[in-house]
């Protein structure tokens, strides 16, 4: 009885490890280039204590970093540090191997800022390929931070510096919201493995009022997609 009960353990501890070499963190980034004032930006030391690799060091890890700037957007920049097994693995090595892919977002994230701005700008497509490209790892946990004011700009469907766009938003929601989700079939619907923070900090009212009518839609969009999301105002 005893021989079967410490087969059951180990069985049970080596399965516990093959989890946690395959599951882990996912944190994306979509930073919003258009405008050179905005105050919020991406903080390294939040994103690096997202992914906890401070108390589970052993879990796999990745992160991906794209700017967003007139109606182009750049192709990822993307980190990945490989899950492995405690059991196995060499504790100062691992910490070696964590510490090197810490060290490489902060690299990335404190590059010298660009100062050219945009025409236009597109936020909401960029965004939905993000999530359909993040939906297709369903292991892992996946935050995906958006640094924007929202303020899509796409003369071909939607913009907010355009008269009716906007008066059809204050008086037929209803009638933008299927213009946005038109650009959403490809999202997979009321799926929990992803949370999306928005963060942007308005230096005005005028701003804060032009950002609380987007945030108002995209609420109501993510409520329509089933997907969790969330706004924090944030300076650096």
């Amino acid at each position: 009885m005893k021989h079967y009960s410490y087969i059951l353990v180990i069985g049970l501890i080596l399965s516990a490890c093959t989890d946690t070499e395959h599951t882990g963190t996912v944190i994306s980034v979509l930073e919003d280039k258009t405008e050179v004032d905005f105050i919020a930006r991406p903080d390294p030391g939040t994103i690096k204590k997202g992914f906890g690799l401070d108390t589970e060091p052993w879990r796999s890890a990745t992160f991906r970093y794209r700017t967003i700037n007139s109606l182009q957007h750049n192709g990822h920049q993307q980190l990945h540090l490989e899950g492995g097994n405690a059991l196995m693995g060499n504790q100062l090595e691992r910490d070696v191997l964590v510490g090197e892919f810490l060290s490489e977002i902060d690299a990335l994230l404190e590059r010298p800022e660009q100062e050219e701005t945009y025409r236009f700008s597109s936020i909401w497509i960029p965004l939905m390929e993000e999530i359909a490209h993040l939906q297709k790892d369903s292991l892992s946990h996946t935050l995906l931070y958006l640094y924007s004011d929202l303020q899509e700009n796409n003369s071909d469907w939607f913009s907010v510096h355009r008269r009716a766009d906007m008066e059809l938003l204050q008086n037929k929601p209803e009638e933008v919201m299927a213009l946005f989700l038109e650009r959403s079939a490809q999202i997979d619907r009321n799926w929990q493995g992803l949370k999306v923070v928005v963060v942007y900090q308005p230096q005005t009212m005028e701003q804060d009022r032009r950002f609380g009518m987007m945030r108002n839609l995209y609420e109501e969009l993510f409520g329509e997609l089933g997907i969790a999301i969330e706004f924090e105002s944030r300076t650096n």
